[in-house]
């Protein structure tokens, strides 16, 4: 699951890595490599985390999204969106983009290398420990539902 690994965390992440009571994935592909990955994840909270990768299904473009939809409010990555639910109905909260892409994809990066570098000093704790183990154990879930076309408990 190449791309999936990288999204799968991605979308856990984005909302705080929760507790995962069930798995159901559907993976296409040869033995060497999957294709396509089609992930359904429901959580402890009752919340459910859909992640969809794929590197051969046929699209005019390359997509690369992220949805966060909750009962308080959703996020969309591309292009960033924020709404928000008030009392008197649904309020757009999205920030300002100053900076042209280019520059946001590149300090990204900057922000990555600088918060490992955090952690390699000691000036900030491995946090990530425990989420790499959940990963793993989620995507170890995935290939055993994959293979049986079942759900499974985890």
């Amino acid at each position: 699951m190449d791309l999936g690994a990288q999204a799968l965390d991605l979308a856990l992440w984005s909302v705080g890595y929760p507790a995962i009571r069930r798995v159901s994935a559907h993976l296409h592909g040869d033995a060497g490599a999957e294709s396509s990955a089609f992930i359904h994840l429901s959580t402890e909270t009752g919340a459910t985390v859909d992640v969809e990768v794929s590197w051969e299904l046929i699209h005019d473009r390359d997509v690369h999204e992220l949805s966060i939809l909750g009962s308080g409010g959703s996020a969309d990555s591309a292009p960033l969106r924020v709404h928000r639910r008030v009392e008197t109905g649904i309020v757009d909260v999205t920030p300002p983009v100053t900076r042209v892409p280019s520059a946001l994809y590149r300090d990204s990066y900057r922000q990555e290398w600088a918060h490992f570098l955090r952690i390699v000093r000691g000036e900030i704790p491995i946090e990530s420990e425990r989420r790499q183990i959940a990963l793993f154990e989620i995507l170890e879930a995935c290939y055993r539902s994959a293979d049986t076309g079942s759900e499974v408990s985890l």
